[in-house]
Protein backbone atom coordinates (compact mmCIF):
# COMPACT_ATOMS: atom_id res chain seq x y z
CA UNK A 1 0.00 0.00 0.00
CA UNK A 2 2.77 2.71 0.90
CA UNK A 3 4.41 1.61 -1.99
CA UNK A 4 1.33 2.36 -4.35
CA UNK A 5 0.94 5.70 -2.79
CA UNK A 6 4.36 6.79 -3.48
CA UNK A 7 3.96 5.60 -7.06
CA UNK A 8 1.22 7.40 -7.73
CA UNK A 9 2.48 10.55 -6.19
CA UNK A 10 5.50 10.33 -8.61
CA UNK A 11 3.18 10.24 -11.66
CA UNK A 12 1.52 13.23 -10.15
CA UNK A 13 4.85 15.21 -9.88
CA UNK A 14 6.24 14.08 -13.01
CA UNK A 15 2.88 15.24 -15.12
CA UNK A 16 2.34 18.32 -13.24
CA UNK A 17 6.51 19.27 -14.25
CA UNK A 18 5.91 18.20 -17.39
CA UNK A 19 2.84 20.69 -17.91
CA UNK A 20 4.97 23.24 -16.13
CA UNK A 21 7.69 22.78 -18.85
CA UNK A 22 5.22 22.87 -21.64
CA UNK A 23 3.44 26.10 -20.64
CA UNK A 24 6.33 28.03 -19.62
CA UNK A 25 3.98 29.43 -17.06
CA UNK A 26 5.24 28.52 -13.68
CA UNK A 27 7.68 29.89 -11.81
CA UNK A 28 10.01 27.38 -10.59
CA UNK A 29 11.24 27.62 -7.24
CA UNK A 30 14.73 26.97 -6.26
CA UNK A 31 13.89 22.96 -4.78
CA UNK A 32 11.56 22.36 -7.76
CA UNK A 33 14.11 20.59 -10.25
CA UNK A 34 13.74 16.81 -11.58
CA UNK A 35 16.83 16.01 -9.59
CA UNK A 36 15.22 16.65 -6.51
CA UNK A 37 12.30 14.99 -6.74
CA UNK A 38 14.43 12.57 -7.88
CA UNK A 39 16.61 11.93 -4.70
CA UNK A 40 13.26 12.37 -2.30
CA UNK A 41 11.40 9.57 -4.49
CA UNK A 42 14.65 7.37 -4.13
CA UNK A 43 15.09 7.79 -0.60
CA UNK A 44 11.43 7.83 -0.03
CA UNK A 45 10.97 4.14 -1.80
CA UNK A 46 13.81 3.04 -0.34
CA UNK A 47 12.85 3.46 3.17
CA UNK A 48 9.15 2.17 2.12
CA UNK A 49 10.06 -1.18 0.87
CA UNK A 50 12.80 -1.26 3.80
CA UNK A 51 9.09 -0.68 5.96
CA UNK A 52 6.79 -2.58 4.18
CA UNK A 53 9.42 -5.63 4.48
CA UNK A 54 10.33 -5.18 7.67
CA UNK A 55 6.86 -4.34 9.68
CA UNK A 56 5.10 -6.90 10.38
CA UNK A 57 7.94 -9.12 10.64
CA UNK A 58 10.25 -6.98 12.87
CA UNK A 59 10.84 -7.44 16.31
CA UNK A 60 9.08 -3.86 17.31
CA UNK A 61 6.01 -5.25 15.72
CA UNK A 62 5.05 -1.91 13.38
CA UNK A 63 2.66 -1.14 11.38
CA UNK A 64 2.36 2.35 9.09
CA UNK A 65 -0.91 5.03 9.46
CA UNK A 66 -1.59 7.80 7.54
CA UNK A 67 -3.05 11.36 8.99
CA UNK A 68 -6.37 11.75 7.45
CA UNK A 69 -7.92 14.63 9.03
CA UNK A 70 -7.02 17.82 10.85
CA UNK A 71 -7.53 16.83 14.59
CA UNK A 72 -3.84 16.61 15.35
CA UNK A 73 -3.07 19.50 14.13
CA UNK A 74 -0.18 21.48 14.23
CA UNK A 75 1.55 18.38 15.89
CA UNK A 76 0.51 16.15 12.28
CA UNK A 77 -0.50 17.29 9.49
CA UNK A 78 -3.00 15.71 6.84
CA UNK A 79 -0.86 13.59 4.30
CA UNK A 80 1.83 12.55 7.05
CA UNK A 81 2.69 9.03 6.92
CA UNK A 82 4.24 7.50 10.31
CA UNK A 83 5.17 4.35 11.49
CA UNK A 84 3.91 3.12 15.01
CA UNK A 85 5.12 0.56 17.30
CA UNK A 86 3.57 -1.94 19.55
CA UNK A 87 6.18 -2.99 21.30
CA UNK A 88 6.32 -0.01 23.88
CA UNK A 89 3.17 -1.18 24.98
CA UNK A 90 4.20 -4.70 25.53
CA UNK A 91 4.61 -4.82 29.36
CA UNK A 92 3.14 -1.63 30.50
CA UNK A 93 0.63 1.05 29.06
CA UNK A 94 1.61 4.06 27.60
CA UNK A 95 2.30 7.42 29.11
CA UNK A 96 0.46 10.72 29.64
CA UNK A 97 1.81 12.91 26.75
CA UNK A 98 2.07 9.81 23.92
CA UNK A 99 0.62 10.05 20.87
CA UNK A 100 -0.90 6.58 20.26
CA UNK A 101 -3.06 4.48 16.85
CA UNK A 102 -6.05 3.02 18.08
CA UNK A 103 -8.95 1.18 16.84
CA UNK A 104 -11.97 3.04 17.00
CA UNK A 105 -14.99 1.93 20.08
CA UNK A 106 -17.13 1.91 17.68
CA UNK A 107 -15.90 1.04 14.70
CA UNK A 108 -13.03 -1.50 15.14
CA UNK A 109 -12.37 -1.22 11.09
CA UNK A 110 -11.36 2.29 11.24
CA UNK A 111 -7.79 3.18 12.88
CA UNK A 112 -7.45 6.91 14.88
CA UNK A 113 -4.77 8.41 16.12
CA UNK A 114 -4.74 10.64 19.20
CA UNK A 115 -2.29 11.94 22.49
CA UNK A 116 -2.80 10.22 25.64
CA UNK A 117 -3.77 12.66 28.25
CA UNK A 118 -5.03 11.16 31.39
CA UNK A 119 -4.84 7.39 32.55
CA UNK A 120 -6.08 4.53 34.29
CA UNK A 121 -7.18 5.92 37.74
CA UNK A 122 -6.96 9.69 36.60
CA UNK A 123 -9.76 12.11 36.99
CA UNK A 124 -10.37 14.18 33.87
CA UNK A 125 -11.89 17.46 33.69
CA UNK A 126 -11.83 20.42 31.35
CA UNK A 127 -13.30 24.12 32.23
CA UNK A 128 -13.01 26.66 29.86
CA UNK A 129 -10.59 24.37 27.92
CA UNK A 130 -8.02 24.15 30.59
CA UNK A 131 -7.07 20.64 31.03
CA UNK A 132 -7.44 19.14 34.75
CA UNK A 133 -5.75 15.81 35.76
CA UNK A 134 -6.40 14.64 39.87
CA UNK A 135 -7.24 18.26 40.25
CA UNK A 136 -4.25 19.48 38.83
CA UNK A 137 -3.97 21.89 35.90
CA UNK A 138 -1.96 20.60 33.20
CA UNK A 139 0.10 22.68 30.85
CA UNK A 140 -0.40 21.31 27.25
CA UNK A 141 1.94 23.57 24.40
CA UNK A 142 0.74 21.31 21.70
CA UNK A 143 -3.06 22.18 21.88
CA UNK A 144 -4.58 24.80 19.57
CA UNK A 145 -8.03 26.01 19.57
CA UNK A 146 -9.48 27.92 16.57
CA UNK A 147 -11.11 30.70 19.26
CA UNK A 148 -10.28 31.56 22.56
CA UNK A 149 -10.46 28.73 25.46
CA UNK A 150 -13.92 28.01 26.66
CA UNK A 151 -16.00 28.79 23.50
CA UNK A 152 -16.46 25.16 22.71
CA UNK A 153 -18.99 24.61 24.62
CA UNK A 154 -19.61 21.29 26.75
CA UNK A 155 -16.05 19.90 24.94
CA UNK A 156 -14.22 22.83 26.86
CA UNK A 157 -16.21 22.28 29.85
CA UNK A 158 -15.93 18.55 30.85
CA UNK A 159 -15.87 16.07 33.11
CA UNK A 160 -14.83 15.35 35.80
CA UNK A 161 -14.89 11.74 35.40
CA UNK A 162 -12.93 8.73 36.25
CA UNK A 163 -10.83 6.88 33.68
CA UNK A 164 -10.94 3.33 34.54
CA UNK A 165 -8.08 0.86 35.14
CA UNK A 166 -8.21 -0.48 31.66
CA UNK A 167 -8.24 2.56 29.48
CA UNK A 168 -7.04 6.12 29.17
CA UNK A 169 -8.26 9.43 27.96
CA UNK A 170 -7.32 10.98 24.33
CA UNK A 171 -8.03 14.36 22.61
CA UNK A 172 -6.72 15.28 19.33
CA UNK A 173 -4.33 18.65 19.70
CA UNK A 174 -6.90 20.22 17.50
CA UNK A 175 -9.24 20.76 19.73
CA UNK A 176 -12.13 22.15 18.37
CA UNK A 177 -12.15 19.67 15.80
CA UNK A 178 -11.11 16.62 17.12
CA UNK A 179 -13.61 13.54 17.59
CA UNK A 180 -12.21 11.74 20.88
CA UNK A 181 -12.59 10.74 24.67
CA UNK A 182 -14.82 13.64 25.20
CA UNK A 183 -17.92 12.76 23.08
CA UNK A 184 -17.61 8.77 23.13
CA UNK A 185 -15.96 8.08 26.65
CA UNK A 186 -12.26 6.79 27.42
CA UNK A 187 -10.56 3.87 25.43
CA UNK A 188 -9.96 0.81 26.47
CA UNK A 189 -6.29 -0.31 25.95
CA UNK A 190 -6.90 -3.36 23.95
CA UNK A 191 -7.71 -1.19 21.19
CA UNK A 192 -4.54 1.12 21.21
CA UNK A 193 -2.54 -0.75 18.27
CA UNK A 194 1.01 1.61 18.41
CA UNK A 195 2.54 4.17 19.56
CA UNK A 196 3.73 7.14 16.66
CA UNK A 197 7.34 6.73 16.80
CA UNK A 198 8.02 8.93 13.18
CA UNK A 199 7.05 10.33 10.26
CA UNK A 200 8.68 8.46 7.33
CA UNK A 201 6.58 10.60 4.43
CA UNK A 202 4.86 13.53 3.99
CA UNK A 203 2.19 14.99 1.50
CA UNK A 204 1.15 18.30 0.35
CA UNK A 205 -2.14 18.13 -1.75
CA UNK A 206 -2.63 22.38 -1.92
CA UNK A 207 0.80 22.43 -3.64
CA UNK A 208 0.85 18.95 -5.04
CA UNK A 209 4.82 18.29 -3.54
CA UNK A 210 6.10 16.42 -0.61
CA UNK A 211 7.01 17.81 2.71
CA UNK A 212 10.68 16.99 2.43
CA UNK A 213 11.43 18.69 6.23
CA UNK A 214 9.08 16.35 7.99
CA UNK A 215 10.55 13.24 6.70
CA UNK A 216 12.14 11.49 9.37
CA UNK A 217 10.34 13.64 12.15
CA UNK A 218 10.24 12.28 15.45
CA UNK A 219 6.81 12.43 16.85
CA UNK A 220 6.45 13.87 20.51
Amino acid sequence: MVLLELGLTAVIMLHAALTASREGTALVRPYQRWYVYGIVLVCAFGVSALSEFTLQRGPLDMHPFKIPSESMEPTLLVGDHLIAARRPFSEKGPKRGEIVVFRHPRDTERHFIKRVVALGGDTVALREGRLFINSKPVIEPYAVYDGPPGANGKLDNFGPISVPADSVFVMGDNRNHSFDSRQWGPLKLELITGKALYIYWSWNAMLSAPRVSRMGMVIE
